[in-house]
C-alpha cells in the first residue's frame, strides 16, 4: 500500500521535473508525430506540459510561468481540470489548493497569502461556495466567517478587526428563504 502511494506521488513530481527540464533546455515544441509517440506533450505557447494516460481519461498537467517557475499543477479529465489542483506563487509556495470537478471548483479549498500564512478555507459545490468559509487577516487573526448555501449567503456572517475584536455580525437567514 505504501509503495502505491510513493509510485503515484513520484508520477506527479516526475512530470514537474520533466516540464522544468524541457523548459530549461528550451526544447522546441514537438512535432505532431513526436507528440503522439511521447507520453508528455507541450502546449503551443510552450508553458503547459501534459502527461496522458492511455488507459485512463485522466491526465496530469503542469503549467509554468514565462520564467520557468511552476504556476499550477493538477489533473485533467477530457481536457478540463478534474481532481486535485494547486496554483503557486512565483517563489513556489502554494497560492490555492483544492478540488476541481469537470472544470469547476468542487470540494474543500485553501488559499494562502504570499508569505505562506493561511488566507481562506472553505468549500465549493458544483462551482458555488457551500458551507462555512473562514478568512484570516495577514497577521493570522480571524477576519471573517461566512456561510453559503449553493452560492447564496446563509447563516450569520461575522467580521473581526485585525486585533480579533468582533466588529460586525449580519444574519442572512431571511435572505435565503423564498
Amino acid at each position: 500500500m505504501v509503495f502505491l502511494f510513493l509510485f503515484f506521488s513520484c508520477g506527479e513530481s516526475e512530470l514537474r521535473e520533466k516540464a522544468i527540464q524541457l523548459f530549461d533546455e528550451n526544447a522546441s515544441i514537438l512535432s505532431l508525430q513526436e507528440q503522439n509517440n511521447s507520453s508528455v506533450t507541450r502546449s503551443s505557447d510552450g508553458l503547459q506540459f501534459t502527461k496522458r494516460e492511455d488507459q485512463k481519461k485522466i491526465s496530469q498537467t503542469v503549467g509554468l510561468t514565462p520564467k520557468g517557475k511552476v504556476s499550477f499543477e493538477g489533473d485533467l479529465k477530457d481536457g478540463k481540470p478534474h481532481g486535485n489542483w494547486t496554483t503557486f506563487f512565483p517563489d513556489g509556495r502554494p497560492r490555492w489548493k483544492g478540488v476541481k470537478k469537470e472544470g469547476v471548483s468542487h470540494g474543500p479549498f485553501t488559499m494562502w497569502y504570499s508569505n505562506g500564512k493561511r488566507k481562506i478555507e472553505g468549500n465549493y459545490e458544483e462551482g458555488k461556495k457551500h458551507g462555512l468559509s473562514t478568512m484570516w487577516h495577514l497577521n493570522g487573526v480571524k477576519w471573517k466567517e461566512q456561510s453559503h448555501d449553493n452560492g447564496n449567503p446563509s447563516g450569520t456572517w461575522r467580521t473581526w478587526d485585525s486585533r480579533g475584536e468582533l466588529v460586525e455580525s449580519i444574519d442572512h437567514r431571511s435572505t435565503v428563504e423564498k
